[in-house]
């Protein structure tokens, strides 16, 4: 129960004010930047203070020979003012490449590393991938599922996601996303809430080598949060920063933290 009631605050915060760094529609400017959805991250740092340049946390990415994401290690500062490992991921694939499972490791109060939990993958076909991840007891080892993710793709490019969370021994809808593109980029996320209310709308637009990314809640007219991207001449995201929040709706998000990206190659 305590990892359920873990998982559904993790669901109402991230639902509204979600730091969003998906691709977006270059909007009026035919010149805009091209995002490279490819590129390979090596580090995301986490800023903010009166500079603007104060790390607070990072995560650092490592990748197989053959580019594949093989482990992401989540560091935050601690009051010695250095970096302090408290979580990482590790990737599991099959010989298509595809992935089949991700653990999750935490550290505990005692300082060791435990297994917390884990997501194995399926692909029904190639446009589908079915995500369940499930809590691993501490003591006994057993895996409970506590959320199912269902990935739709049309030509190579994310179509539909749909969320579940497991209710008793059931697993309830909590939300549908639909991603619309035109000319081949995205130009927004549509979020539906179980009974098909409209629930958050990111509206994507795109000037020179700068993006900006508005947050709508149902049918307001007045965006609840917004997000300033820029980007290199490669096209790949190198700093995104809070511009505008709610404070009431937008607990998760503070105006002026920042994330700074730097790439593998």
């Amino acid at each position: 129960m305590k990892n359920l009631f873990v998982l559904v605050l993790i669901a109402l915060l991230t639902s509204s004010c979600q730091i969003n760094v998906m691709q977006s529609d270059p909007g009026t400017d035919p010149n805009a930047v091209v995002p490279d959805a490819n590129a390979r991250i090596a580090r995301k740092l986490f800023v903010g203070g009166a500079d603007g340049k104060t790390i607070y946390s990072e995560d650092r990415y490592e990748y197989n020979q053959k580019g594949q994401l093989t482990k992401l290690s989540r560091l935050s500062r601690n009051a010695a003012g250095s970096m302090d490992l408290y979580n990482y991921n590790e990737y599991v694939y099959n010989d298509q490449g595809q992935p089949t499972q991700m653990r999750t490791f935490s550290r505990t109060q005692s300082g060791i590393f435990q297994q917390q939990w884990v997501t194995n993958y399926e692909h029904p076909n190639p446009n589908q991938e079915i995500e369940t991840m499930s809590y691993v007891d501490a003591t006994t080892k057993v895996l409970t599922p506590q959320s199912r993710t269902e990935t739709t793709t049309e030509e190579g490019r994310k179509a539909r996601v749909i969320q579940y969370y497991r209710n008793n021994q059931t697993f309830e809808k909590s939300r549908e996303t639909v991603f619309r593109y035109e000319a081949g980029r995205l130009t927004a996320e549509e979020s539906l809430n179980p009974n098909g209310a409209a629930g958050t709308v990111f509206r994507y637009a795109y000037k020179g080598r700068t993006a900006t990314v508005e947050e709508f809640m149902g049918n307001r007219s007045e965006s609840i949060s917004s997000q300033a991207f820029q980007y290199d001449s490669r096209g790949r995201l190198v700093r995104s920063e809070v511009t505008k929040t709610n404070p009431i709706l937008c607990v998760a998000m503070v105006p002026g933290s920042a994330t700074v990206y730097e790439y593998v190659d």
